[in-house]
Formats: structure tokens, C-alpha cells, sequence
């Protein structure tokens, strides 16, 4: 039997960047393969067939869509209390366990009087500070009800968000 496509390899990665050789097969006689790969970050896979036994064939590529890989993101750490009748002291720590960490860390600290509806009181950054990121507000003008941090990963990063704690007023 002859096969059209003898030889191919598929590639993983950023197309204006760096990329991974997935692997190199030989295709089935129906010109079918399979390959297992775990992406480590957000790219195309493309497939490069190669057809240089061939005069008659030309070399023939493909690229996939966009793949997006989303990091790890936990808080580790989180905690509300009370500092005076009118504000709440609210810190934590958030980590990036795979290796890939965001070159901002964007934390949003909510409230909620019933532990259901939520909203945005402060926005701070988080910095390394050895055993994760490290995050503190002091929010003014705070009554009883839940607390909570979250982070919102966008394309690259998977959401967070810690358990609520209430603070009695």
C-alpha cells in the first residue's frame, strides 16, 4: 500500500515565538494519525506533512486555532476583621502553583450584606512575599456582612476566589 503522506510532525506553540516538537509519526495508510500532548502555555498546533519522497506532491502545513491554557491561581490564605466601628482590615496571599505567574496581580476585595450579591470595594495589587503573593486593605466605611477577595484570570489564568468571612458590625 502506498501512502500519500509518509512522514509528519506536529509542533505546539507561539506562532511568532518559541514552539515544541510534539512529535514525529508515520502516518496510516488513510493518511491518519493520533498524538497525545499537554500544551504548557496558550498557542497553535501545526501539523507539517512531509513529502519529499514525492515529486509529484507538494509540502503541505496546518495550523489550529488559538489554544489558551489557563494557570493555576489559588488563595491560600484569606481573612477579614474588624478594626473600628467603621472599617475592615481584609489580607491574604494568592498563589501561582505551575510556575506562571501574571506580571500583575489584580485582587478585588467585595462585600455583601447577605453573602449572595456582591460587590467591588477595592481593587490592590499582589507581591511576592515568599510563600505567595501578599495582598492587604484597609476598607473604610464598612458595615457587618461577608468579605472575600477574588482574582480574575482573563485569558491566561484561571479565576479565584476565597471563601467569604463575616465581619459583625
Amino acid at each position: 500500500a502506498f501512502d500519500m503522506f509518509n512522514y509528519a510532525a506536529s509542533y505546539f506553540g507561539d506562532p511568532d515565538g518559541q514552539s515544541d516538537l510534539v512529535e514525529r509519526f508515520t502516518t496510516a495508510a488513510d493518511g491518519t494519525f493520533s498524538t497525545t500532548y499537554t500544551p504548557w502555555d496558550r498557542g497553535r498546533f501545526l501539523l507539517a506533512l512531509d513529502t519529499s519522497e514525492d515529486p509529484f506532491l507538494a509540502p503541505a502545513s496546518a495550523q489550529s486555532a488559538l489554544v489558551h491554557v489557563h494557570h493555576a491561581a489559588a488563595f491560600t490564605a484569606f481573612s477579614a476583621t474588624r478594626t473600628d466601628a467603621a472599617a475592615v482590615h481584609v489580607e491574604g496571599l494568592i498563589d501561582f502553583t505551575d510556575g506562571f505567574t501574571p506580571a500583575t496581580i489584580l485582587v478585588h476585595v467585595q462585600y455583601s450584606a447577605d453573602g449572595t450579591r456582591w460587590s467591588d470595594l477595592t481593587t490592590v495589587e499582589a507581591y511576592w512575599g515568599g510563600n505567595g503573593s501578599d495582598f492587604a486593605a484597609d476598607v473604610e466605611g464598612s458595615g457587618p456582612g461577608h468579605y472575600r477577595a477574588v482574582f480574575e484570570g482573563g485569558d491566561s489564568f484561571q479565576d479565584a476566589v476565597t471563601e467569604s468571612v463575616f465581619v459583625d458590625g
